[in-house]
């Protein structure tokens, strides 16, 4: 397994990191067992995979991991949760976020995660989000129960990454979390540029998951690309995209 810099966190990740939100949820919407989904994390480990994204959005998954990681000595991983403000009833206050944030521990069995993240935060949003609640967000921080802060963005309407731009000029996170793959690399124009200069560790989300799951769906993608004029037509093929035939 390669490792990197999770840029000022000075955290030693592995190049690839197992989440469990996406469709399957840790197998949880795929009609697997709790034993299953153990021995993913399990084998996950074995391969040197040491940071490990879940959410309190992702239904069970917390709880999942925090029983599949009960005996592995704790400076065998990593931990990002998240703060999902969605899930917050509309009349509650920023203590909001500890709250969900202990809830988490729980879950996870643990008393701290390295990163705590808000989650797909949309741009209209931001503002309010982070005025409410960073304060309690630092004291948390201050406290041992997270490492450091991070953003998320919205995968699907947020697609010039304008949420994260924001975030990065106002130097207030130390990760973020971007969609970016082979299919949309938009964030290589100023996002990444801007992380680098500011040493902010990413997080990728969806880099194949969304068009890339199956070759069927490639060789889709691949020919509406070319039928767009988007994409030569030789080059790939649009019928063997991936020169496996």
């Amino acid at each position: 397994m390669q490792y990197r810099t999770l840029g000022r966190t000075g955290y030693a990740v592995s190049l690839v990191g197992l989440g469990t939100g996406g469709p399957s949820q840790l197998g949880q919407t795929t009609g697997k067992t709790a034993a299953e989904s153990y021995r993913v994390v399990h084998a996950a480990l074995d391969l040197g995979i040491n940071i490990l994204d879940t959410s309190p959005a992702y239904r069970s998954s917390e709880e999942l991991l925090g029983q599949a990681l009960q005996g592995v000595p704790r400076d065998r991983y990593l931990l990002a949760s998240k703060f999902n403000p969605g899930l917050v009833p509309p009349d509650s206050g920023p203590e909001a976020l500890m709250s969900q944030l202990e809830q988490s521990l729980l879950l996870l069995q643990v008393d701290h995660i390295e990163v705590l993240q808000y989650h797909g935060i949309a741009p209209e949003d931001y503002r309010t989000i982070v005025d409410r609640y960073h304060p309690v967000a630092l004291r948390a921080q201050e406290q041992g129960k997270i490492g450091h802060i991070g953003i998320t963005e919205t995968m699907g309407s947020d697609t010039h990454h304008v949420m994260l731009e924001r975030a990065l000029e106002e130097d207030l996170f130390d990760t973020f979390m971007v969609h970016y793959g082979v299919l949309n690399q938009g964030a290589e124009d100023r996002v990444f540029p801007m992380a680098q200069e500011r040493q902010v560790g990413v997080f990728v989300m969806g880099p194949v998951r969304m068009s890339l799951r199956t070759p069927e769906e490639a060789v889709s993608r691949i020919g509406h690309f070319v039928q767009q004029g988007w994409l030569d037509r030789t080059d790939p093929d649009p019928s063997d995209p991936l020169g496996m035939a």
